[in-house]
């Protein structure tokens, strides 16, 4: 072979080499609960084993279930015809609930210019709705959580607790939705 065919396939070898190496890791590390979990879980959709009713096998249903609570909570909202900006919640795990809404724009995210405002001030603001998860794990990062540290116990004094939805997911948060407390008529 010419010399400069030779020198462009030893440019290619390295690379060649590299992905030879990272698919079966990566094969690998998809197929593992914990570095994939919802990866990991496509084996109990694509090959489930009705049977089964091994440890694994429910960790791998719990999996499979995830979001299908954001999806609920979506769709309840949805039903609720409000306007856009009425509901408040964190993407740290809210971004599920917004990805199945219909109707996005009802939810004031943290990525919003107003967020913070009308997170200070939500009865104020015409907020009708704070969705919220525990302050544990990621849910202590949450925005609503870090401004109204008893929100998810006690509604902290702003809002008042209309429903509360338990997570099918696996290490999936619950969810609480507080309606904003009305704010009184000026006489």
């Amino acid at each position: 072979l010419p010399m400069h065919r030779r020198q462009s396939l030893a440019a290619y070898l390295p690379v060649a080499a590299a992905i030879a190496i990272a698919l079966p890791i990566t094969a690998w590390g998809m197929g593992q609960p914990k570095y994939a979990p919802q990866e990991y879980a496509l084996g109990a959709v694509l090959a489930p084993d009705p049977n089964s009713v091994s440890d694994r096998k429910a960790v791998e249903r719990r999996i499979a279930a995830s979001f299908s609570t954001e999806r609920q909570i979506a769709g309840y909202l949805g039903k609720l015809n409000l306007p856009d900006g009425s509901v408040i919640t964190d993407t740290v795990y809210g971004f599920a609930v917004i990805a199945a809404s219909r109707e996005p724009k009802t939810f004031v995210v943290p990525s919003d210019p107003d967020f913070t405002d009308l997170l200070n001030a939500p009865i104020e603001n015409g907020i009708k709705y704070l969705l919220a998860v525990p302050p544990v794990g990621r849910g202590v990062s949450d925005a609503l959580n870090l401004r109204y540290p008893t929100l998810y116990e006690t509604g902290a004094d702003i809002a008042t607790l209309e429903l509360e939805v338990a997570n099918d997911g696996d290490s999936q948060p619950n969810w609480r939705l507080y309606r904003v407390i009305e704010p009184l008529p000026k006489l």
